[in-house]
């Protein structure tokens, strides 16, 4: 039941070069799931459910959302839950804060490209 084979990372880093700003996507899809998973009819949206507890709702952003943690942003779109995480910051200075607000727009950049 690895992640490795129901998740994709993707990473992207800061071009600034006083910058360790990293953005990372994980996306789980239905599709991506191991044998396993899809034999105990496992989902995306499942693994979305099972990983909110707690945690603060979003609106207005795909079939639901939530924050999973202050850095992070759980978006689940009809077969596909993905997060969306900022880490890091400009060297020797705070840099600008990560915000609901900022994950939001990086979310929605990710629904735009899905499939329809």
């Amino acid at each position: 039941m690895g992640v490795d084979r129901r998740s994709k990372l993707c990473g992207y880093a800061a071009v600034a070069e006083r910058s360790s700003r990293l953005v990372q996507l994980s996306v789980v899809t239905d599709a991506g799931m191991t044998k396993e998973l899809k034999d105990r009819k496992y989902t995306a949206k499942q693994l979305f459910t099972d990983s909110r507890a707690g945690a603060t709702s979003v609106a207005g952003l795909g079939e639901d959302a939530y924050m999973g943690g202050p850095n992070a942003l759980n978006v689940l779109q009809k077969d596909v839950s993905f997060t969306v995480s900022v880490t890091g910051g400009a060297t020797g200075q705070g840099g600008a804060p990560v915000t609901v607000e900022s994950l939001t727009a990086l979310a929605r950049t990710v629904l735009e490209r899905l499939p329809r």
